[in-house]
């Protein structure tokens, strides 16, 4: 079972989705209530660069003026962790296949091109491959 700290709208239809701390970064998930695939925002990524590193910067300032202190240090993490919480926002993603591999039972979302090419590549080989839903 898992625990989700963050609980993000989906786009579409508002339901909160359960967003795990790491695992689910890059990710494409899909909503329970209408069923369309999401993922995070790509920009969330760079807002999370640019926090640690503006939190680092500031708690190397305050170590310096100030000098240190391991609470202040780790009331800046909290902060800026809760600022990275926020600013997390899923984006709907359009793919037109669900595939399943045969020998792992992995679930992969592709879309139609991407389809054409795994049927060439495997041309008088056994296709590892099946389509499970279309979308």
């Amino acid at each position: 079972m898992k625990i989700y700290f963050i609980k993000k709208p989906c786009p579409t239809c508002k339901t909160k989705i359960g967003l795990g701390l790491f695992s689910d970064r890059g990710k494409i998930i899909r909503c329970s209530n209408c069923g369309e695939l999401l993922m995070d925002d790509p920009k969330s990524n760079y807002v999370l660069l640019l926090l640690i590193v503006s939190g680092m910067i500031l708690s190397m300032g305050f170590r310096h003026f100030f000098g240190a202190s391991a609470l202040r240090d780790i009331m800046l993490l909290i902060v800026f962790s809760a600022l990275f919480f926020f600013f997390i926002h899923l984006k709907v993603v359009k793919k037109d296949l669900v595939i399943k591999n045969k020998q792992t039972l992995e679930i992969s979302y592709i879309d139609q091109a991407d389809w054409h090419e795994i049927v060439e590549n495997a041309k008088g080989k056994d296709n590892n491959f099946e389509i499970i839903e279309k979308l």
